[in-house]
């Protein structure tokens, strides 16, 4: 990438890109390409990203980052005001549209674990006033295997009446 941009080709304007730490990716003085970015899912950007997509647009621009911190899956416990951004306005949404008012109250109960108590930009969900749906299953097994195990069951017995998707931290974890 140096060498591309010291030929006068590539630079880092649009996309996010690894400026941190690296002299040579420093902002220059090129018009930005965008004047507006908006990203959704922002939780699960690293701090890098977010301060690149900050230099990516012009002093008159404007940087929109949609997130919930408590739906992090790649543990970066970010902050905006830690990546040096300078928030000028805030909207936090409470009201939850998405899930029933059995869903939230677990929601509610974890973000209360101190896991989240250091996060600065933590808005506590609150329950929906919906009509009342299942009750969340927490279980815990004795092992790996047995976890692996009642996955596949419950996934094959729900599999035969609506679809069904199951998620893992990793592709190790997944097999």
């Amino acid at each position: 990438h140096a060498r591309a941009r010291a030929a006068g080709g590539a630079r880092w304007g649009g996309a996010a890109g690894p400026r941190g730490g690296h002299p040579e990716l420093a902002p220059d003085g090129a018009p930005r390409r965008y004047k507006r970015i908006g990203v959704d899912e922002a939780q699960d950007l690293s701090p890098q990203s977010i301060r690149s997509l900050a230099e990516a647009i012009p002093a008159d621009g404007s940087l929109t980052l949609f997130a919930d911190c408590a739906q992090q899956i790649y543990g970066q416990r970010v902050s905006w005001r830690s990546c040096g951004l300078k928030v000028a306005k805030t909207e936090v949404f409470l009201d939850n549209y998405r899930n029933s008012p059995e869903i939230a109250r677990l929601a509610i109960a974890m973000a209360q674990m101190p896991h989240f108590t250091d996060s600065a930009d933590l808005v506590e969900p609150r329950a929906p006033q919906r009509a009342a749906g299942a009750k969340p299953t927490l279980a815990s097994y004795s092992s790996v295997a047995g976890e692996a195990a009642a996955v596949a069951a419950n996934a094959a017995s729900f599999g035969k009446i609506s679809r069904v998707g199951v998620l893992a931290r990793t592709r190790a974890e997944a097999r």
